[in-house]
């Protein structure tokens, strides 16, 4: 991970963006709870709800390049997704690309995984000092201030952290990235 410091300089024009699988078969079928035995929504269930309720606002990145044809201000969330992932083998973007994506936002929103809640692009974001929107951080240890991600529950939370995410004022955003945990 040291090698990738020089990410950080990258610009953050993506203000939410979020890069994995949501392959029905694999991530649709999980059910994870939190500490308090409350049910966190899966992967698909997430990313549906943000395609179904932000339409006008996306953009599907296909392969890396594509993040050259973004108009950031009519389309500031980016999914890049692929459903037929079963293999990290067949992505659309390598590796480095997706670190380098995801050292381009502002926001990462992260979903649970397929083998246990926690999933690699909490890490990833962290590293890359884009502030996780999630429904699992509260599960990492060491815990993670409050403060420190927006977090969601349920459908009507999700929606709150991605519109505070959207509006949240550039200082605000700063300070999030600048100050971590």
């Amino acid at each position: 991970y040291n090698e990738l410091n020089f990410l950080n300089k990258n610009e953050k024009k993506i203000k939410i963006l979020f890069s994995g699988s949501t392959n029905n078969e694999v991530y649709d079928k999980f059910k994870w709870f939190d500490e308090s035995g409350l049910s966190l929504l899966n992967r698909v269930e997430i990313i549906n709800f943000v395609i179904k309720n932000y339409k006008n606002k996306i953009f599907f990145l296909k392969s890396f390049d594509d993040l050259n044809k973004i108009n950031f201000l009519k389309t500031p969330i980016v999914l890049s997704i692929n459903d037929n992932l079963v293999k990290k083998t067949k992505t659309n973007l390598t590796n480095i690309q997706h670190l380098e994506t995801i050292s381009r936002s502002q926001f990462l929103l992260t979903a649970p995984g397929a083998d246990m809640p926690l999933c690699h692009h909490l890490i990833e974001g962290i590293k890359m000092r884009s502030i996780p929107i999630s429904n699992y951080a509260n599960l990492h240890k060491p815990i993670m201030p409050n403060d420190s991600y927006l977090h969601f529950s349920s459908y009507e939370t999700l929606k709150n952290s991605i519109d505070s995410a959207l509006f949240m004022p550039d200082k605000e955003i700063i300070q999030f990235i600048e100050n971590p945990w």
